[in-house]
């Protein structure tokens, strides 16, 4: 498309990847630590987990980092790129909710559609269709995050029966063995 419908769709996308840059380089920690008060404060699951406050504190803000990368436009680091593949990977192997897991994913949503939008009020555009248009991005960004946790999540799942099953085969003598019993196919 040319003309100014292409560059009015641009000047929405430009925006609201430019407050997305500003997050990233100026307020991430503010941000992780907003997303983290709300999921303690919303999500028992999560809040009972003894977990090590400070890997909770980097797993939330690489997720972040991620989604505000895919909301600026730019390359994704090394350092989060699998972000959300380890987090999903982690709670499948601890048995946590998925439930749950989705609930902090929710809580990342709202976290950045709020910061935003104060951004876009600030800068006063809140109000402006083209910018309320590439809010759009925003549950792009963090969606793209959400399905991918789901997949490591359940992709973990699966690697994790299937090592069970393995383990469970019984084996002469009454003990388990490692191999499938001879004769027997397994994919």
């Amino acid at each position: 498309m040319s003309g100014p419908g292409r560059r009015q769709g641009e000047a929405r996308h430009d925006v609201v990847q430019a407050i997305a840059r500003q997050l990233l380089v100026e307020r991430l920690d503010e941000l992780t630590s907003r997303a983290l008060e709300q999921l303690e404060a919303e999500e028992a699951a999560y809040a009972s987990a003894g977990r090590d406050p400070v890997q909770k504190r980097e797993g939330m803000r690489r997720t972040l980092e991620l989604a505000l990368t895919r909301l600026a436009g730019g390359p994704v680091p090394r350092t989060v790129s699998r972000a959300t593949e380890d987090v999903g990977r982690e709670r499948a192997e601890q048995a946590f909710p998925l439930t749950a897991l989705m609930h902090s994913f929710q809580l990342d949503l709202r976290t950045l559609w709020e910061a935003v939008l104060a951004e876009g009020r600030a800068h006063g555009i809140s109000a402006d269709p083209d910018f309320l248009d590439g809010l759009i991005r925003v549950w792009e960004a963090t969606e793209a995050n959400s399905v991918e946790v789901v997949d490591a999540y359940r992709r973990t799942e699966r690697d994790l029966r299937t090592r069970r099953r393995r383990c469970s085969w019984p084996r002469p003598h009454g003990r388990a063995s490692r191999q499938p019993p001879t004769g027997q196919v397994h994919a």
